[in-house]
């Protein structure tokens, strides 16, 4: 029997023909433990900055909700305020209105249209008890 020469079984065999050089290895190439490092370093970053995104717009959220409570309480103050200013507006109105101006300074005095005096009727024997 003839005993087969004995060869690495690690380096693959190349046809001298069709072989391709081998591939030097480069001082710059990073190893598997920078790339990890690296890319474990943006995740970590990349988590922090999602964490504060989240907290920001949930700050965000609860401020814009806060201002529009404070917005409807508002609007609704000056819902009343015009209709306090109206009720005002028409007294004022109705104070100045030349057609009313007699009874009004009547009901502001104590001065009486002579023509208006109040007739208050009496029994002269009840007077005299």
């Amino acid at each position: 029997m003839t005993a087969l020469p004995s060869r690495d079984l690690r380096k693959p065999v190349y046809d001298t023909i069709t072989s391709r050089p081998r591939r030097i290895p480069s001082k710059a190439t990073v190893s598997q433990q920078q790339r990890l490092f690296a890319s474990s370093t943006k995740l970590v970053i990349y988590l922090l900055l999602s964490i504060l995104g989240i907290t920001s717009l949930t700050n965000l959220v609860l401020y814009s909700m806060n201002q529009q409570t404070k917005l409807y309480h508002l609007r609704s103050e000056v819902k009343d305020a015009k209709q306090r200013i109206a009720t005002k507006n028409a007294d004022f109105q109705y104070s100045f209105d030349p057609r009313v101006t007699k009874s009004l300074m009547e009901a502001n005095s104590y001065r009486v249209a002579k023509d208006k005096l109040p007739i208050i009727p009496y029994n002269a024997e009840e007077v005299r008890r």
